[in-house]
């Protein structure tokens, strides 16, 4: 018990820190699965053997792999809302290397994304 009562009171960074790579990895994922979109035929050679698929199917892999990582190391009430903050990542992306228009309401999303994982983090 005394064991457990040391280890609350040390920092725990290392939960955050995996669940926000964990997030760069959704993302990277998700830009893949659109760069497959692009080229993929809706067979099973087109599926599997289409690069970019492949690619976001490993990383969203390795993103979960992290996820259970970071689990580890933290509550989950704590940790997982900072999974939005893969939503705000993609937002770059999708402005960033695809050139798409992002509206106010995208920036209100990701205002409200921003507060909500700061509440719901120091809240646990």
């Amino acid at each position: 018990m005394r064991q457990k009562k040391q280890n609350q009171n040390k920092p725990r960074v290392m939960g955050p820190v995996l669940m926000v790579l964990c997030t760069l990895f959704l993302a990277c994922s998700q830009f893949l699965m659109k760069i497959a979109s692009d080229t993929m035929a809706l067979s099973f050679e087109g599926i599997f053997l289409n690069w970019a698929f492949l690619a976001g199917l490993a990383a969203a892999g390795f993103g979960a792999v992290i996820m259970t990582l970071a689990f580890k190391h933290g509550d989950l009430s704590s940790l997982f809302p900072l999974i939005s903050l893969s939503f705000i990542w993609t937002l770059l992306i999708a402005a960033l290397v695809f050139e798409e228009s992002i509206h106010l309401f995208a920036y209100i999303g990701v205002a409200l994304i921003i507060v909500g994982v700061v509440v719901l983090g120091g809240e646990a």
